[in-house]
């Protein structure tokens, strides 16, 4: 049942995470940087973690200026790929 109430979250949670990481998840896929299948395996991912708390607060510490995706995330290797 996580799962499922997860998924419900990604779109948010995703989003927020590339945003304090300074990705811009549709510039990363129009200019050919993201695949389309790579953003869909990453929803994916996010979708079934299993903490949700430790995200909402390192989201809410770091909104903008962070230099790398935290330890326990999911995406952390290709969103800390798209920074550069």
């Amino acid at each position: 049942m996580a799962v499922i109430s997860n998924a419900l979250r990604h779109p948010e949670q995703m989003p927020k995470m590339a945003s304090a990481l300074g990705v811009d998840l549709v510039r990363a896929t129009a200019d050919g940087r993201l695949r389309p299948f790579e953003r869909h395996d990453m929803a994916y991912r996010c979708s079934t973690c299993m903490d949700r708390p430790a995200c909402d607060a390192w989201l809410a510490d770091n909104s903008g200026a962070a230099e790398a995706a935290p330890a326990f995330c999911r995406n952390k290797t290709r969103l800390d790929a798209l920074r550069g």
